[in-house]
C-alpha cells in the first residue's frame, strides 16, 4: 500500500488517528523535543507495518465490548489489558532482544488471543455455561485453536505469522528469542498482567517466570523489565487507548 493511500484512510479513522500519534510520540519511538501532531508525520516515524497493529487493536477492542456488563465482560476487560502489555513487550524484547521484526511481534501480540476474545463475545448465549466459570474458561481454552486457526485464515495473514501465533503456547526453549513463537512465549511470561482465563482453568498450569523456562535468572527478568518499564507502558497507551 502506498504512503498516500493509507495516510487518507488513517486521517478518516480518529481512533486510528489517535493511536498512531500517541504511538509515534511515545518513549519506545519518539525523539526528544520532536513531538509529531499530524497523520503524516507519524506514519513516517511508526512505518507502514507499525500501522496494523493499532488497527487490529480497534478490531480486538470491539470484541472486548461486545459482551454485556458481567462476568463475561469482566474477563474480556482483564484480557484485553493483558494482551496490549502482551504486545507491548513482544514489541520491546524483539527490539532489544532479537533480529525479529518489531512491527510483526506486535501485530501478533494483538491477534495472539483473538479466538478467546471471539469466544467470550459468544458465550453470553449461553447462560448454563457463563454460571460456571471453571466450565467456561475449560470450554473457551479447549476451542481456542481450532477457532483461532479459522479467524486468522480469514485475516489472510502470511502462512509463517499465522503459525507463529497458533504456537505462541509453546515454548522451544530459545533464550533470546529466535522465533516469533518464542518470543510471544516469553512475552507473555513477563506480563505482569496474569491471565484470567487461564487463572479460572484448574487444568493449566501458568506461564513459569523462572530461570528454567526463560533460561534466565531472576534478576536479569526483573532488572529487563525495569529498564524498559517506560517504553512499554508508552506503547500500552496507544494501544489501549
Amino acid at each position: 500500500m502506498a504512503f498516500e493511500e493509507l495516510t487518507r484512510i488513517v486521517i478518516s479513522e480518529p481512533l486510528l488517528s489517535a493511536k498512531l500519534i500517541r504511538l509515534a510520540n511515545s518513549v519506545a519511538l519518539g525523539a526528544p523535543g520532536a513531538r509529531v501532531s499530524d497523520v503524516k508525520h507519524a506514519v513516517m516515524r511508526v512505518g507502514i507495518d507499525g500501522v496494523r497493529p493499532l488497527a487490529m487493536a480497534l478490531i480486538v477492542d470491539q470484541l472486548r465490548q461486545a459482551p454485556p456488563a458481567g462476568a463475561c465482560r469482566q474477563l474480556a476487560d482483564a484480557l484485553w489489558e493483558r494482551s496490549m502489555h502482551v504486545a507491548a513487550l513482544a514489541y520491546v524484547l524483539a527490539r532489544k532482544m532479537t533480529r525479529l521484526n518489531a512491527d510483526e511481534a506486535m501485530f501478533a501480540g494483538v491477534i495472539h488471543d483473538l479466538a478467546r476474545f471471539y469466544l467470550l463475545a459468544r458465550a453470553g448465549d449461553y447462560p448454563e455455561l457463563v454460571a460456571d466459570p471453571a466450565t467456561l474458561a475449560a470450554v473457551i481454552n479447549d476451542l481456542r485453536e481450532p477457532v483461532g486457526e479459522r479467524l486468522l485464515d480469514q485475516l489472510g495473514l502470511s502462512e509463517s505469522l499465522r503459525d507463529a501465533v497458533l504456537a505462541a503456547r509453546s515454548y522451544g526453549g530459545s533464550m533470546p528469542p529466535e522465533t516469533l513463537p518464542d518470543l510471544l512465549f516469553v512475552a507473555g511470561a513477563l506480563s505482569l498482567r496474569p491471565d484470567p482465563i487461564d487463572a479460572l482453568d484448574t487444568r493449566v498450569l501458568a506461564l513459569a517466570n523462572s530461570a528454567v523456562t526463560l533460561g534466565l535468572d531472576q534478576r536479569t527478568v526483573q532488572e529487563m523489565i525495569a529498564a524498559s518499564g517506560d517504553e512499554i507502558y508508552s506503547i500500552v497507551l496507544a494501544l489501549e487507548t
